[in-house]
């Protein structure tokens, strides 16, 4: 591991390594356009498979990189119901000594309420004939 004297020795460092292996990416692409330019001219059958390989490549990245992402969403929502489940543990642990103050339930059934009667006169509905 390369040691630096200070901050600004390595951001400069960092910078230079990321200005050149940016500039590598560009020339490598532009190496690759070309040959699947050439592929093109020579062989139009060949490039469009070449193509749909490549976009088939594209989306295999794109949909790796919102897997990651939603991983990572997921493991994120893992932790905050894990801490969830602590808080309310230990809730219950520290109320586990508390007295109760209301009655115990009976275990007689609820009572039903009584059913209440129209007291206007009732109103029909108009028919169809």
């Amino acid at each position: 591991m390369q040691r630096f004297k200070s901050a600004g020795s390595a951001q400069k460092f960092l910078s230079t390594h990321a200005a050149a292996q940016r500039d590598q990416a560009v020339v490598e692409g532009l190496k690759t356009h070309k040959r699947l330019d050439d592929a093109e001219r020579s062989s139009p059958a060949f490039a469009e498979r070449i193509r749909t390989v490549f976009e088939e490549g594209l989306a295999r990245a794109a949909f790796s990189e919102q897997r990651a992402a939603l991983v990572a969403l997921l493991e994120e929502g893992f932790e905050r119901l894990r801490e969830a489940g602590e808080l309310i543990a230990e809730h219950l642990r520290s109320h586990r000594g508390v007295t109760r103050t209301h009655a115990p339930a009976s275990d007689a059934p609820p009572q039903q309420p009584a059913a209440e009667e129209p007291t206007g006169p009732r109103l029909s509905s108009p028919t169809l004939r």
